[in-house]
Formats: structure tokens, C-alpha cells, sequence
């Protein structure tokens, strides 16, 4: 007999259901080696096992919400050194559903609707017309888990489909969040590095100490993605607790390795005083449109 291989931890923000679950779902579609899925209670405890390791998913920012300051601080606690890197990510349509027990024929029979805060700020609209109480939960996965274990038919949740197929729920109404467009992208996390591939992204935190206030800085330090010709897809600035301290996450579309890549880290580096941590680079995801492969 073989030997069966020993399975790889993928740490995800629990429990089942959360979108989390969802993107690591996609993301380990296709996967030629065995992997087991781990829940944590926060996204930080994912980031803190992958340490350990194994691989994670966290999300890094959505479109109604902005980037997510949990994993952006588990990146600066590192102390802008980290053998953790990010090698993949994932951008997931986010739909909010009403899902119910199956006894649960009309809106009219629900008192209580519970999810996580951001999904409930996301459907004011809807709600408004209900005369519900809304209850706060650590996630839209954990509202459904309370629905499906409620012995009252009179309870809600506002979650995804996948939540409501992990916790055998009913969907009553479908799409009631304020902008059909939200998303949120996922990053994969893990010990290995991923090789250039001609479209890919590079992740990037860094600060510019002492330099805060003075005219211009920020603009000098990202002049380099102009003169390489390089599009930045995404920059947040990171208040650090002080007035006027900022950090920044920043991401730019070529690979680390690349020609203009090293240009470009060799500049943010010297800008930054090496206050910058190369979070990764890794494949630009590209959504496969339904029926290709």
C-alpha cells in the first residue's frame, strides 16, 4: 500500500458557512493534494496558525467596507519582516440573501433578523420596510448557524447561499443588499513563494518615517510605478494612532522578480528608511466566466 499523504492545514475565519469558507472552497478547487480545513474565531488567529504552518484565507478589503483593519494590523505587528507571504487571491461577489427554515412561508411571520453588522448596514434599505428587530452576529455564517438551531420559525438571517446550503436553510428573498455590485477579495497566505507568470500583482506595507508632513512624499516615493509603466490597483493609508502617522498598503501590477519590480521595491526600500514589508506576489485573479474552463 502507498503512503497517503498527510493532509495540509488551511486556516479559515469560522465557522463553516462565513465567506471565508467560501473563497477557500474556490480556491482549493482543482488542488492535486489532500488539505484540511481549520476554522478560527478571527482573522488574525488565521494569520497567527499560518505562522505555525499550513496555508489561510483572510479577506484584505471589500468594496462597501473598505480594507480590513484586522489583517492590516496582523501585517504591521510583524515589524515589516515575515516569512508568511501572500501567494494568491480571490475576488468574491458578496450577495446577501433572507434565509429561513424551511416552516417559514412569508416575511410577514419573521420578528428577528440577525447577522453580522456590516451585512445588516448593507440592506438598510430592505429592512426599513420591515417592522423587525435586527440582532447583531460575530458573522453572517454564525446567524445562519442560529437560525438553523432556533426553535422558532419567527428568526432570520441575512447570509450568503453557501451559508444557507452548509446549514440546510431556505432562501425567502434573494439579492436585498443596497449595491448589487460589492465584492470582496480574499488573499491566500502560505510559507512558499509563487513564480512570475507575466500577470501578476506584488502586495506591499510601508511607511515613510519623518517624512509624514513633509511636501510631497508619498508622490515621490510611488513616482517609480510611472516611470516603469506599472498601474497600482489598490492603496489604502493605515493610521498608526498618532495625528498625521500613517502607514501604506499598496499593490502594483507586475511580479517582485520582474525587472520593474525589483526597481520598484528597491525605490519604495529607500524611501521607506526598509520600513517596507514585500508581502508577496502572486497570479492577478481572473474570473472564468461560466462555462470555460
Amino acid at each position: 500500500m502507498g503512503v497517503i499523504p498527510t493532509a495540509l492545514s488551511l486556516f479559515v475565519l469560522g465557522p463553516s458557512g462565513t465567506n471565508s469558507h467560501e473563497a477557500a472552497k474556490k480556491f482549493t478547487q482543482g488542488l492535486y493534494y489532500r488539505y484540511e480545513i481549520n476554522f478560527c474565531r478571527t482573522n488574525r488567529e488565521v494569520l497567527e496558525s499560518c505562522l505555525k504552518g499550513g496555508m489561510g484565507v483572510v479577506p484584505i478589503e471589500n468594496g462597501s467596507a473598505g480594507y480590513v483593519g484586522e489583517v492590516i494590523k496582523f501585517w504591521l505587528s510583524q515589524k515589516y519582516s515575515s516569512l508568511l507571504k501572500v501567494i494568491g487571491e480571490m475576488t468574491l461577489p458578496i450577495s446577501h440573501h433572507l434565509i429561513v427554515r424551511s416552516s417559514v412561508k412569508s416575511v410577514e411571520e419573521i420578528k428577528e433578523i440577525i447577522s453580522h453588522p456590516h451585512a445588516l448596514e448593507q440592506c438598510t434599505q430592505f429592512l426599513q420596510k420591515l417592522n423587525v428587530r435586527t440582532i447583531p452576529a460575530a458573522s453572517t455564517a454564525e446567524a445562519a448557524r442560529q437560525v438553523s438551531q432556533s426553535r422558532t420559525h419567527r428568526k432570520a438571517a441575512i447570509a450568503s447561499i453557501f451559508a444557507a446550503r452548509t446549514f440546510g436553510l431556505k432562501i425567502l428573498r434573494q439579492k436585498i443588499e443596497n449595491s448589487p455590485d460589492n465584492a470582496t477579495c480574499f488573499h491566500l497566505v502560505g510559507h512558499s513563494i509563487s513564480l512570475p507568470t507575466g500577470k501578476d500583482k506584488t502586495a506591499v506595507l510601508f511607511r515613510l518615517p519623518g517624512k509624514e508632513n513633509k511636501y510631497g512624499s508619498l508622490l515621490d516615493a510611488l513616482s517609480v510605478l510611472k516611470e516603469e509603466k506599472v498601474n497600482m490597483s489598490r492603496i489604502h493609508s493605515i493610521p498608526l494612532g498618532t495625528l498625521g502617522s500613517y502607514a501604506f498598503y499598496c499593490e502594483f501590477d507586475c511580479h517582485s522578480e520582474d525587472k520593474s519590480g525589483k526597481r520598484i521595491i528597491e525605490k519604495l526600500k529607500k524611501e521607506s528608511e526598509n520600513e517596507l514589508l514585500l508581502l508577496g506576489s502572486f497570479p492577478r485573479f481572473c474570473e472564468r466566466k461560466e462555462g470555460e474552463k
